[in-house]
């Protein structure tokens, strides 16, 4: 189940900052982090987990906006994964029931959701009602 609904947090890990009106939370810790990865991580080879892990090796040292911007990512990603948690309790048996065959990522799975809305469980519809923004 943890699969299913991790093709949705595209669709949720978006984050509004004073220094842009909408950003990734990838981008907005990039933006942040740009010049202490230069400083600290510039041989690092992307991918794997070894930036966070260099970032990680460098925490003492690493800029206040840097740091406060892996604070915020790590709250948000905690955020999204209680969401995601509940989502999937709520509706795994509409999942299985309506979406099973839909290919996952970029938010498949809640779009065959939302296209199904009036055949989902009631807790299944509450559920993406509190915690999914429609766009």
């Amino acid at each position: 189940m943890k699969k299913i609904f991790i093709s949705i947090i595209a669709s949720l890990v978006v984050i509004s900052t004073a220094y842009a009106e909408e950003q990734t939370l990838q981008e907005y810790v990039q933006e942040a982090c740009k010049q202490d990865k230069e400083k600290f991580c510039s041989r690092v080879t992307p991918g794997e987990g070894r930036l966070l892990a260099c970032a990680a090796a460098h925490e003492d040292q690493l800029s206040g906006q840097c740091s406060h911007a892996l604070y915020e990512a790590a709250e948000v990603l905690e955020k999204v994964v209680q969401t995601i948690k509940y989502i999937a309790y709520q509706c795994k048996d509409d999942i299985k029931a309506w979406c099973g065959n839909v290919k996952l990522g970029e938010g498949r799975i809640l779009t065959c959701l939302d296209k199904n809305s009036s055949k989902l469980a009631d807790s299944c519809q509450t559920a993406l009602v509190q915690t999914v923004e429609k766009k």
